[in-house]
């Protein structure tokens, strides 16, 4: 799990986000440049825009409660985070606390963006 959810990887790790209140015009812009949170600023990241106070982002860092934290300094609080996908693997509607059995080519590839040995 470190090799996967450590920030020194950069593996992609992807959210639905929903704010409280409709999003700045600059705060695509500013989310994905980077954003102070208190004394350390994040890695650049994408953001797509959903609607007022909805977007998708995608991080390759993932520290504790980053999103929120990124949210907090542009001014903007969080209502729900969904995470939708981990490098390849999308979750999809997956309900809380359960999983799917990843195999075949996706379990193959995350395998090898992990630098982890596969099975033949």
């Amino acid at each position: 799990t470190h090799r996967l959810l450590s920030p020194d990887f950069d593996h992609e790790k992807e959210y639905v986000v929903t704010v409280g209140e409709d999003l700045r015009n600059n705060f695509k812009d500013k989310m994905e440049h980077g954003v102070d949170i208190e004394g350390y600023t994040t890695k650049p990241c994408t953001v797509r825009i959903l609607n007022q106070r909805t977007f998708v982002v995608t991080l390759t860092e993932g520290k504790k409660h980053q999103i929120r934290r990124m949210c907090v300094a542009l001014f903007q609080r969080v209502k729900d985070l969904q995470r939708t996908r981990i490098m390849n693997i999308r979750l999809s509607n997956l309900p809380a606390g359960d999983y799917r059995p990843i195999t075949g080519s996706e379990l193959q590839t995350f395998l090898t963006q992990l630098k982890l040995p596969t099975p033949q």
